[in-house]
């Protein structure tokens, strides 16, 4: 095993963003930079527990719960899970949950589905480059 890190605030991914956009994201990226931008926007959507949501029109999937997933790389996703805890992973992924949710739900058609999850798995690519900075041993906060 290799530690990834520290996370000393009781508050979670709340004050993680908090400390990662007030402080030390804004003298990194710049705040008028792409980088700045992508990541204070997509902030809006982190959950920040393990949350309820209904998948419609996927029977085997009806009821999932969201939240973060660790990935290789020390980077990280969204992800489904099977329990209210969010400990076991579905099967069931957000890039299909976006193309279900376009096709089905709202109609838009298999074209405009693809544009909307290759646009989701996009920024989430360049959130995890944007996050490399953080991947290295940093200096304890006081």
């Amino acid at each position: 095993f290799k530690l990834l890190g520290v996370f000393k605030e009781l508050g979670g991914m709340e004050d993680f963003a908090e400390q990662l956009f007030k402080h030390h994201g804004y003298c990194l990226w710049g705040s008028d930079s792409d980088a700045y931008s992508l990541m204070s926007d997509y902030q809006n959507y982190w959950p920040t527990s393990c949350t309820k949501i209904s998948v419609y029109g996927n029977d085997d999937n009806n009821q999932l719960y969201w939240h973060w997933m660790p990935a290789s790389g020390a980077n990280f996703t969204y992800a489904f899970y099977e329990d209210d805890e969010c400990t076991e992973y579905s099967n069931y992924t957000v890039a299909e949950y976006f193309y279900d949710y376009y096709n089905t739900v709202y109609g838009y058609g298999s074209d405009y589905a693809d544009e909307v999850t290759a646009e989701y798995e996009e920024r989430q690519a360049l959130m995890n480059v944007y996050m490399d900075e953080y991947k290295v041993c940093q200096p304890c906060r006081a």
